[in-house]
């Protein structure tokens, strides 16, 4: 009778201890807080940078030098415009008084500018300019430029999807440089959200990249700053000019106005009904195609400065 229980004892503590390292293998994979055979487990939080309703005020001393050219051009009233693809924003970024902490992370995200819109997030590629050979994927907008290999990553630990960049650690006074560059796959008038009930508008498609310091191991945000970024299949100089991005309204349904207006003396400009002609069957093309509006559009922007 001994032996059986001992027999018993001795099963019994095989399978504790085979139990006991499954969970341990879970807290090593999960990055679980404490024992979980001694209490509550709590899992690693997730990034706030990534949280749906995001903070975009200024934290911490950081300041960024971002380098102008023919493909990425700054304008006080709209902020950088960046040429869609083909365009790199780099950027030198400075980071100050920071504790002396470990290794740390700049993370880049994209989000809408209009709070009303914030919540629709930017996590896909439009379905006009995904193509097979992305960097990383056709999930991500925001795709590091040549060059970079072994520094940067992406994650999606949040609501939303980020461009990560190695930022070593601060120096012994707490100061810390690096320099990223990245660029987009997608204009601003591209239907870049998964969600179904998104409808692309004016409002939608002005921008923020916004730009954190964190500590790797903690997701803290330790500095942040936002920038205006208009991602285009074109740069020009009347946009670069423009004080507002959008035009009133009112101006707009003015100049609906006289397009309809101009519609009686169509048969007086021949080159005009032809024009019309051809624009319908481009319309009617598009339709077919399931191509939206603004993705149109934004063919057309581009075909018209292309050929030239």
């Amino acid at each position: 009778m001994e032996g059986h229980i001992k027999e018993e004892r001795e099963e019994y503590t095989i399978m504790y201890d085979d139990l006991k390292d499954s969970i341990l293998d879970c807290y090593d994979i999960n990055n679980l807080k404490r024992d979980p055979l001694e209490g509550f487990i709590t899992k690693h939080e997730q990034p706030k940078a990534l949280a749906t309703h995001l903070e975009t005020d200024d934290v911490g001393i950081f300041s960024y030098e971002i380098k102008e050219n023919s493909s990425c051009r700054f304008s006080t009233s709209t902020g950088w415009h960046l040429l869609r693809e083909r365009g790199a924003l780099s950027a030198e970024l400075t980071f100050k008084q920071l504790s002396p902490r470990g290794s740390m992370i700049v993370r880049c995200v994209l989000v809408r500018r209009d709070d009303a819109c914030r919540h629709y997030m930017v996590d896909t590629v439009c379905k006009l300019h995904q193509k097979e050979n992305c960097i990383a994927d056709n999930d991500n907008v925001l795709q590091p430029t040549a060059g970079q290999d072994g520094m940067w990553f992406y994650s999606n630990e949040g609501p939303r999807k980020s461009l990560c960049f190695e930022a070593g650690s601060p120096d012994p006074n707490g100061s810390l440089t690096c320099v990223i560059s990245m660029r987009s796959a997608c204009n601003g008038t591209c239907n870049t959200c998964t969600d179904e009930t998104f409808k692309p508008t004016m409002r939608s498609r002005d921008l923020l990249l916004i730009i954190t310091l964190e500590d790797k191991s903690t997701s803290t945000i330790l500095a942040r700053r936002s920038i205006n970024l208009w991602p285009k299949s074109v740069i020009r100089e009347s946009d670069l000019d423009k004080g507002v991005r959008w035009r009133p309204r009112g101006a707009a349904a003015k100049g609906r106005q006289n397009l309809n207006e101009n519609k009686h003396v169509g048969h007086k400009n021949p080159h005009r009904t032809y024009l019309t002609s051809s624009v319908k069957m481009a319309v009617a093309a598009a339709k077919y195609l399931n191509i939206s509006k603004e993705e149109l559009m934004d063919i057309m922007d581009y075909q018209y400065d292309e050929d030239r």
